[in-house]
């Protein structure tokens, strides 16, 4: 059994963050997220569409309505799939007006890829938070949320200009994304 140690404040070497994936217990990452859809169509294609996915195993599209099983989605982004599936209940938990900051998936890029993606989802119509430095400068993010309100963040392990940045996250001027208040939400597809 691996020994339980205390936890103390950390900070590994941001280039220290890729290089193993090595574990206690044999387990060697994230395979899937699953989030609660709505709208299962709607989200699967803004995964596709929005951030790159592609399908990986599909199921319950085909069949007549009422029949089989209920619609999932599973999208392969870049090596981590993110299901999309209804919530048994029919009760969507997730939500605009949620104004908690997780949960929120993120996914890793480049710098230049931070960048880029910023630019696609504001001319997409998708309003972002950032790109901002976070605390200790090692890392940035900028934050975004899907149609039905999932919390999405972009995060770069590399330099990034600070002339491109909105600052540092908390600090005055700044702040912290303002979920659950409407300025992170739209409308995609439908966006204009």
């Amino acid at each position: 059994m691996t020994e339980v140690r205390e936890l103390k404040d950390c900070n590994t070497a941001r280039e220290d963050r890729f290089l193993r994936d090595d574990n206690a217990f044999d387990l060697l990452g994230m395979d899937h997220c699953a989030i609660p859809c709505a709208d299962v169509e709607l989200m699967a294609r803004f995964v596709i569409e929005v951030l790159g996915g592609e399908p990986y195993y599909v199921v319950g599209f085909d069949q007549a309505p009422g029949g089989g099983r209920p619609k999932q989605a599973f999208l392969r982004v870049g090596n981590v799939l993110f299901q999309c599936s209804p919530p048994i209940d029919g009760v969507q938990k997730v939500g605009k007006d949620d104004p908690n900051p997780w949960p929120h998936w993120a996914f890793t890029t480049t710098a230049e890829g931070l960048e880029r993606n910023c630019e696609r989802l504001r001319s997409l119509g998708i309003p972002v938070f950032g790109p901002a430095e976070h605390v200790g400068g090692d890392s940035y993010s900028a934050y975004f949320a899907s149609p039905e309100g999932h919390k999405l963040e972009i995060v770069t392990y590399e330099d990034f200009p600070t002339d491109k940045t909105i600052g540092v996250f908390g600090a005055p001027g700044v702040g912290h994304p303002k979920w659950g208040t409407g300025e992170l939400f739209h409308n995609w597809p439908d966006n204009g």
